[in-house]
């Protein structure tokens, strides 16, 4: 953690948020009794004394790491729900064409293994969670081109906009998110597949 990031953590922390409770109080004090002046100086010292005293016994970088832990934790906490809210669209999600259908099954799939390492290990990926959303991007792209190719047929419009390929390419995307999703989910767990936990398990017996 370099300096800027221990003076953000550790002013957020408990322990920092006290030092600078108590600074203001003895500014405050100082104030009623000797003026603003005297006051200020007064608590501009006793704040970078105490953060001094913080940095020397080691109470402020333990402070700093836990305010980092628990930033960390809340920011995978936000992330795993969004993508955990991409994963549900997506396995509610109906596509008439078997193959499309199959490939956004196996990324619903994919993103639930993820999702469930993650909660286990406590750690993510971050472009493991922009692959579920993308899964969803990608399926609505996909309807949408078969919306606008349908109603081009029906009222005998031109394609204004061509989506050449659509399927394949669709198909090939989804291929893509779902072995990133794969190998996220086997990071998360360890970096080993199943079959490997289960062999170290009976190695040990």
């Amino acid at each position: 953690m370099d300096l800027r990031g221990y003076a953000r953590n550790f002013l957020a922390s408990p322990l920092g948020l006290g030092t600078a409770a108590a600074a203001a109080l003895v500014a405050f004090g100082t104030w009623q009794i000797a003026g603003w002046i005297a006051g200020l100086v007064a608590g501009s010292a006793a704040y970078i004394a105490a953060n001094a005293l913080a940095l020397a016994t080691g109470l402020g970088p333990k402070a700093a790491a836990r305010e980092a832990e628990r930033r960390m934790a809340n920011d995978n906490r936000e992330a795993l729900a969004v993508a955990r809210a991409s994963r549900d669209r997506l396995a509610t999600l109906r596509v008439a064409d078997a193959d499309v259908s199959k490939a956004v099954s196996l990324c619903a799939l994919r993103a639930s293994a993820y999702l469930a390492a993650c909660e286990k290990s406590g750690v993510r990926d971050p472009r493991a969670d922009h692959a579920v959303e993308d899964c969803v991007h990608l399926v609505a792209l996909y309807l949408e081109e078969l919306d606008d190719a349908s109603t081009e047929k029906r009222y005998d419009l031109a394609d204004d906009a061509p989506f050449a390929d659509a399927k394949s390419r669709v198909l090939a995307a989804l291929a893509e998110r779902a072995a990133l999703l794969d190998r996220a989910a086997l990071d998360a767990a360890g970096g080993h597949a199943p079959v490997d936990r289960m062999a170290a398990r009976e190695e040990l017996r």
